[in-house]
């Protein structure tokens, strides 16, 4: 299996809602961070934790901005996070028991993730917000 190689900030990758960019830009760090640990058997346990957690706190935010502006299919977006964190949650698993984990297999299935949830669903959910012309301020869930 190829390793895939850290992934450049974009601004494809921006919704034009502050919070969720900025946490979407600390994704891409802490991810990036972890491509770099591939290779360290201490530290890649430590980095996928920390991704998770990230994913966690901004899967929150999302779904509160997106039950905020009622988005019609909110309750599917809530599905693709949960199974997305089912997932990482049994990569950490595997991490902390000691159980032997390809850190390469791990590193492509958030890169997926990323290529097809990031730049295909979110996006699709901010342009039929902005085509609705609706703007919202709220606070992020602060975790």
């Amino acid at each position: 299996m190829e390793l895939i190689e850290k992934i450049r900030w974009s601004m494809k990758y921006t919704t034009g809602v502050t919070v969720i960019d900025t946490e979407r830009y600390q994704l891409l760090k802490s991810f990036n961070n972890l491509v770099a640990s591939v290779h360290n058997k201490e530290l890649f346990p430590e980095q996928l934790l920390s991704f998770t957690m990230a994913c966690s706190t901004h899967f929150k935010n999302e779904e509160k901005y997106i039950a905020d502006i009622s988005f019609p299919t909110s309750k599917n977006h809530q599905i693709f996070h949960k199974s997305f964190m089912y997932e990482l949650d049994l990569y950490n698993i595997e991490c902390i028991s000691g159980f032997s984990i390809e850190p390469i297999k791990v590193v492509n299935f958030i890169y997926q993730w990323w290529e097809t949830h990031i730049q295909n669903e979110d996006i699709f959910f901010i342009e039929q917000q902005f085509k609705r012309q609706e703007q919202l301020f709220y606070e992020p869930e602060i975790a």
